[in-house]
């Protein structure tokens, strides 16, 4: 007898291309789980900072606190940083193609960003008001995300992992993907042909396949780069449109909590 399909891990991530928490219960909200990437750094040019090219990003952790963040990072002390209150002056911070409104964190936070980073850098955040659009080919009423690239969740599956690592000299963990629900009892990449799905009482579509990048092939505990794997393999193991391919990017249709152990049934 197959197992149940069930929501075996949910996680967040505080700040966008940083460490990821891992949490017993979610709540979804249209833009994302609660909390997950509402925060992001920037550079002397408001562009973001993403692991693509800053690597050692993977080493900053963040913990939600009451007020806003708890912070820590390598041979640095840890800093707690408040969520900001509106400014006179935004700052129209750009991930990718979108322009967003953002506010900053205190000028303490931002030199000990830079610290970590080696190179002038300030940490800003998403509040409300700010509506950063999901890219209309795939998004049906005018759905938001956070700062992640360009979808609200990601589900990735223990089985495809499992299917992958086969085909691997060395197996790879499913945070490499940088999931925010992962699933089991799944068939390998059923994923893949899901339009509709709910987790526990909350519905999400299917909105594409994730094409991955080069954070695949960073180890997520130390920030390093080690090779072309999984990414290689995926290429010709898993491509959509010859690229890789891994996991699902979804939209949620409701609002509510969901948490670990949650049974995952397929409408469509």
């Amino acid at each position: 007898m197959m197992n149940p399909m069930v929501a075996s891990e949910l996680f967040i991530y505080p700040i966008k291309s940083c460490y990821r928490v891992s949490v017993p219960c979610a709540n979804a909200e249209p833009r994302g789980f609660e909390h997950d990437r509402r925060w992001m750094i920037v550079d002397a040019a408001n562009e973001f900072v993403s692991q693509r090219n800053v690597r050692k990003l993977a080493t900053l952790r963040a913990q939600i606190s009451s007020r806003g963040l708890e912070l820590c990072a390598p041979n640095l002390d840890p800093i707690s940083v408040e969520i900001p209150s509106m400014p006179d002056q935004p700052v129209i911070a750009r991930v990718w193609n979108d322009a967003c409104e953002t506010w900053p964190a205190d000028a303490k936070t931002d030199d000990w960003i830079s610290s970590f980073l080696e190179f002038k850098a300030k940490l800003v955040y998403m509040p409300e008001t700010t509506k950063r659009r999901v890219n209309p080919t795939f998004a049906n009423n005018g759905e938001i995300v956070s700062f992640a690239d360009g979808f609200p969740y990601l589900l990735a599956s223990s089985a495809s992992l499992d299917s992958l690592n086969k085909q691997l000299e060395s197996p790879v963990p499913i945070h490499r993907f940088r999931p925010n629900i992962v699933i089991s009892g799944a068939p390998p990449f059923a994923e893949d042909n899901w339009r509709l799905i709910q987790i526990g009482g909350v519905r999400f579509q299917s909105a594409r396949p994730c094409i991955r990048c080069s954070v695949t092939c960073t180890d997520q505990e130390s920030g390093t780069l080690l090779g072309s794997e999984p990414l290689k393999t995926l290429t010709k193991f898993h491509p959509i449109d010859s690229r890789p391919a891994f996991a699902q990017n979804l939209i949620a249709l409701d609002r509510g909590a969901i948490k670990r152990g949650d049974a995952i049934t397929v409408i469509e």
